[in-house]
């Protein structure tokens, strides 16, 4: 780990990597010399997020959805560390479909928890704003 908590640059695995958060971690990782990969659907993070960054050799961007990704578990094998960011997000799509959002965001995040277990890969896994309801 780096001082500021960030992991030394390596193979590292960003779910929802086109959001605010994991765009701006991968950039950081990408600085590093290390080598991401981004997994998100863009129902909610955005291409433009990532423009900046296309460029760089050590990024792979594969649309998908984390729940229906038929390479997740060599994905996260492959990676020295896993930042789980992919989630059903925003106020508004969680008042209008709350047994939705949830469903999503369960879903995603036991995927990503079954791929995780065989090799132990180290996984972050944050919360959100929308915890207060």
């Amino acid at each position: 780990m780096t001082p500021s908590g960030v992991p030394e640059a390596q193979n590292t695995l960003i779910t929802g990597g086109a959001g605010f958060i994991g765009s701006h971690l991968a950039g950081r990782l990408l600085g590093q010399g290390g080598r991401v990969v981004v997994i998100d659907d863009f129902s909610t993070g955005s291409r433009d997020n990532l423009t900046h960054l296309a460029d760089n050799p050590g990024l792979t961007i594969i649309e998908d959805d984390v729940t229906h990704c038929p390479a997740l578990g060599q994905l996260v094998a492959d990676s020295d560390y896993v930042f789980h960011l992919a989630a059903a997000v925003g106020v508004d799509l969680v008042v209008q479909s709350p047994i939705r959002t949830i469903e999503t965001n369960l879903k995603s995040t036991e995927a990503i928890l079954e791929a995780a277990a065989p090799n132990r890969t180290p996984l972050l896994l944050p919360s959100s704003s929308e915890v207060y309801g």
